[in-house]
């Protein structure tokens, strides 16, 4: 039997947020209408040959002990991308940078997402 749910990028969505592409990834088509899972830039995928698995960081994760959560890190813009169901936080800021800002100074924060109306 070979089935191929449709839109699987939206509807296979979970409650923990891994979705159809794994963790730290994000799912979309290529030319042909097939999944592509992708990464990130900063980040791999985690095996080449099952994208679904999800991507890891090319770079070592920040330490909360260090006392200097954003150092040397900086946002990287990503027009049209979600993470759904992957928040821990919400914050209502002024402004883009404001959002982006609260990640930074946030240890635990790996990406932060500004919807252009306030809400981050």
């Amino acid at each position: 039997m070979d089935f191929k749910p449709t839109n699987i990028c939206d509807n296979l969505i979970t409650t923990t947020g891994s979705g159809a592409c794994g963790y730290n990834s994000y799912c979309g088509y290529d030319k042909k209408q097939m999944v592509s899972c992708q990464c990130p830039v900063g980040y791999s995928l985690i095996n080449l040959n099952k994208t679904y698995m999800g991507c890891k960081p090319n770079f070592t994760m920040p330490s909360c002990i260090s006392g200097a959560p954003n150092k040397g890190f900086q946002m990287v813009r990503v027009e049209k991308l979600d993470f759904p169901k992957d928040d821990y936080d919400q914050f209502n800021p002024k402004n883009e940078a404001d959002c982006e800002q609260h990640c930074l100074d946030d240890c635990f924060c790996a990406a932060s997402i500004y919807d252009g109306i306030g809400n981050c």
